[in-house]
């Protein structure tokens, strides 16, 4: 079984961050340029989920 994907995107100092998490915890960090990021339509079928992510815009800010 796969696990469901969430997602949230926010501004930082460095440009746009995208975080992506399942239920375990963190899968992913990208940057708005990353070269090898998510396929630009993958977001869509992640929910996004902002309050999931609080602890690690935290951590980035």
């Amino acid at each position: 079984m796969i696990p469901l994907t969430y997602h949230t995107d926010f501004p930082s100092p460095l440009g746009r961050i995208a975080l992506r998490a399942t239920g375990r915890g963190l899968t992913g960090l990208f940057m708005e340029d990353h070269r090898h990021g998510p396929a630009p339509g993958a977001r869509a079928a992640c929910p996004r989920d902002a309050a999931r992510f609080a602890a690690a815009r935290a951590q980035l800010a």
